[in-house]
């Protein structure tokens, strides 16, 4: 029988081997979160790093990890996804697109809910519209319908509607559109 006790003790050690490295594993993944979260709410960290983050996590395997996530961070893969792809990709931090409305659902643009400025440009570069908006796509459909048109687009993000004033000012000064102000 001693053949067999050594056997059930080096079972037994490596489940409790294994508890305290899942309970270690839990605490590390925790701390990620919270990190993840404050890195994220400070700017260090965009919406890629958190689907990165996020899938770290998921790979542990650890059943439950969705909910100690969204505990701490209020999206789900899902709704990670759909912010990640709607970064903008511009080196200037910027969305822009070369389209007019017919091209803009190809293009990456701001979604709904992200504050932003933009400017659309007609023939040439001129600027044909200024304006601020939390719906970039539903507000340029409302221009479209009215008879607005452009050749391009570009869309400054904004922290809150106060930055998107200050900013909007700010573009307003860099392409002089004071006749285009709306």
């Amino acid at each position: 029988m001693p053949a067999f006790e050594a056997a059930a003790a080096r079972v037994q050690r490596l489940h409790d081997e294994r508890a305290a490295l899942q309970e270690q594993l839990l605490a590390a993944e925790e701390e990620l979160i919270r990190q993840a979260a404050a890195a994220h709410r400070s700017g260090t960290l965009d919406a890629w790093g958190l689907l990165d983050a996020y899938d770290l996590v998921r790979e542990g395997g650890i059943t439950g990890f969705a909910a100690r996530w969204r505990k701490v961070i209020p999206f789900d893969r899902h709704a990670l996804r759909r912010m990640a792809e709607a970064t903008p990709r511009s080196p200037d931090g910027t969305w822009s697109g070369d389209t007019g409305w017919d091209g803009l659902d190809g293009s990456v643009i701001p979604l709904r809910g992200t504050q932003v400025v933009y400017v659309l440009f007609g023939p040439g570069s001129t600027p044909v519209r200024l304006g601020m908006t939390q719906a970039f796509r539903a507000h340029l459909k409302r221009l479209y319908r009215d008879g607005v048109t452009w050749r391009s687009w570009k869309a400054w993000p904004c922290e809150n509607r106060q930055d998107a004033l200050e900013t909007r000012k700010r573009i307003a000064a860099q392409y002089d559109p004071a006749e285009h102000r709306h």
